[in-house]
């Protein structure tokens, strides 16, 4: 006995009357039936959303790809999504990305500190010595002693720094040694409190050479220094201590204002700049840390002494990354170089 199958699609009665009648048992005939029926609703369905102006994927028609000349007609659901994709995924993407740009900005604007820049007077007054013991050694000692507030109010740093130096030609030299050195608060300390002073033991090395170009002397230093600065806690020294490397470059140009040799008895111009670098796991904001500028005159009493005196510009960067302090500096070098090897 046969029994017989009817299947409708009531969702296009009356604008796609469809009926089969199957055989039971024949699956075969029924799955192309049923691929005819969804054709069919497809094509139903893309014509009714073109008329209501969107397109077969939901989105308004404004944004199907226009066709330019010479373009190639394309028919079927996969032509049209081709043509919308792209144009909605560009659309899609130019927002987001300025959404991004706005939010960026907006959250830059909030989190960046204000620069904060502080302004003091300072004086110094250091001592070099270099002294050639023989045709390839030699020692080397200077001194510093740095005030600071309306430029001699309070102390501000010490510095004591011997080295060993070896000459490797009378232009070249290489030195290393250490250096004590007590920093001093930057602030000055509220009412009569004692100024908590940090205790630095540093290690030093430099390379140092000498040129000249007629009436142009250069002296050019790279120094590398390993500091240890000891640790504070509120008002009082802490245990153990932090360190950081730092990098230094210095170069000094001097002029004599007559003749094309420095000589006793005639002053020098200097023009100098000295930037310095740190480095090290400790350093978060801070990387650069100062730079000195330097103008003056230097005036040789004799061939072994010379005093330089000038203004020098010091603009340094703390560890908090947005605030500095900008020295103007009176400052005062005596150099003493002596040669034990000549008589």
């Amino acid at each position: 006995m046969k029994r017989r199958l009817f299947i409708r699609n009531t969702n296009l009665m009356g604008a796609l009357p469809f009926t089969s009648e199957l055989v039971a048992g024949d699956s075969s005939i029924l799955a192309c039936r049923e691929q005819e029926v969804r054709a069919a609703a497809s094509a139903h369905t893309t014509q009714a959303t073109q008329a209501a102006g969107t397109t077969p994927n939901g989105f308004p028609a404004l944004f199907r790809a226009r066709s330019g000349p010479g373009s190639v007609a394309k028919t079927g659901p996969e032509s049209r999504r081709d043509a919308v994709l792209p144009r909605y995924r560009l659309r899609t993407f130019r927002f987001l990305l300025l959404v991004g740009i706005t939010v960026h900005f907006e959250l830059t604007a909030q989190t960046v500190p204000t620069k904060q820049v502080r302004t003091q007077q300072q004086a110094w007054l250091g001592y070099f010595n270099q002294t050639r013991l023989s045709n390839r050694w030699g020692i080397w000692l200077d001194l510093h002693a740095r005030r600071t507030d309306h430029f001699l109010d309070r102390w501000s740093t010490l510095i004591v720094r011997p080295g060993i130096t070896y000459y490797v030609s009378d232009q070249i030299r290489l030195t290393a040694g250490y250096a004590y050195v007590r920093l001093y608060p930057a602030v000055a300390p509220i009412g009569d409190a004692d100024p908590l002073v940090r205790p630095e033991h540093r290690l030093w090395q430099q390379v140092n050479w000498q040129s000249h170009y007629k009436r142009l002397h250069l002296n050019q230093w790279i120094r590398l220094e390993e500091r240890n600065i000891h640790k504070t806690l509120g008002t009082e020294l802490a245990d153990g201590y932090t360190f950081n490397f730092r990098f230094r470059y210095m170069i000094t140009v001097q002029v004599p204002l007559k003749g094309d040799t420095p000589k006793p008895g005639v002053p020098n111009f200097v023009l100098q700049d000295e930037i310095h670098i740190n480095a090290g796991k400790q350093i978060t904001y801070n990387y650069f840390d100062q730079n000195r500028f330097f103008v003056g005159l230097a005036y040789p009493f004799s061939k072994t002494f010379t005093a330089q005196l000038g203004y020098m510009n010091l603009y340094q960067q703390q560890a908090s990354g947005n605030a500095f302090v900008n020295n103007h500096a009176i400052r005062l070098f005596l150099f003493h170089n002596l040669n034990l090897t000549k008589p």
